[in-house]
């Protein structure tokens, strides 16, 4: 013989969100759900916060390599600079006399004059 309790069937069971509903009427399952949204809300935004860190982090740390870089060749620059300028400093007279000798050749030069050379006259006024 077959028992059909009618009060338990099928049809009269709670589905979709009536079944959660009495899952979650208790106060202490109420309770536990809103704890473990607030962990889940936590830990994604502590997550969140850790990578876009990161992600600030690499970006800072590829600024400082690039600003190193132009550093180091300001100050490259900087030294070669300071040693032309001492060089400069140590040249003697006779040092640049004979340089221009051995570069300046005065029969290639070219003179080349240009301009009005006539005298103009003050127009004189009545």
């Amino acid at each position: 013989m077959i028992k059909i309790n009618l009060l338990e069937s099928v049809t009269d069971r709670p589905a979709g969100v009536a079944f959660v509903e009495d899952k979650v009427s208790s106060t202490r399952t109420q309770t536990f759900l809103l704890a473990l949204t607030v962990m889940a809300l936590l830990v994604l935004g502590m997550g969140y916060d850790y990578v876009s860190a990161n992600a600030q982090h690499e970006t800072a740390t590829r600024e400082l390599e690039k600003q190193r870089r132009i550093n180091e060749q300001m100050n490259a620059v900087k030294r070669e600079q300071a040693d032309l300028e001492k060089k400069i400093a140590e040249l003697t007279n006779d040092q640049v006399a004979s340089a221009l000798r051995r570069h300046l050749h005065p029969e290639a030069l070219v003179i080349v004059t240009a301009g009005d050379f006539e005298p103009k006259t003050a127009a004189v006024s009545p």
